[in-house]
């Protein structure tokens, strides 16, 4: 089993330290003290809340999306005498 220091689930998070801390007690993230009184949490917890505050966004494409603008043509002659 992986784990991570506060600071390293911090950035993998991207909020500050303190507020890592302030979740932790708050029991938003889980955690396990080390027998020095530091604070250790499992790398697979700290990853499912990166992917709950990330959810994967549905993008569905305008209905117009890649229709125009563009036009092939096979020569420079097609070009010049419009088709």
């Amino acid at each position: 089993m992986e784990f991570m220091t506060v600071k390293q689930a911090a950035e993998r998070l991207g909020i500050s330290v303190s507020t890592l801390r302030r979740w932790a007690t708050a029991g938003r993230l889980a955690y396990h003290r080390t027998e020095g009184g530091h604070r250790r949490f499992r790398a697979v917890d700290v990853a499912n809340l990166v992917d709950e505050l990330n959810p994967p966004m549905n993008f569905t494409p305008p209905k117009h999306f890649g229709q125009g603008g563009v036009v092939e043509v096979e020569s420079k002659e097609e070009v010049e005498n419009g088709g």
